[in-house]
């Protein structure tokens, strides 16, 4: 098994984004979904319980 490429300091695979740019999307489409993904991901971790 081998690492895909990232977008540095994400999880977000580079293959997602040409397949986004392949499909059609703008760029700004893509730019709002790259920053809505790292809204999303906390920047750190949360435990909830005991």
């Amino acid at each position: 098994m081998y690492s895909k490429p990232v977008i540095r300091g994400t999880r977000i695979p580079v293959d997602l984004i040409v397949e986004k740019l392949r499909s059609g999307e703008k760029p700004q489409q893509i730019f709002f979904f790259l920053i809505q993904a790292l809204v999303r991901r906390p920047s750190t971790p949360v435990f909830i319980g005991r």
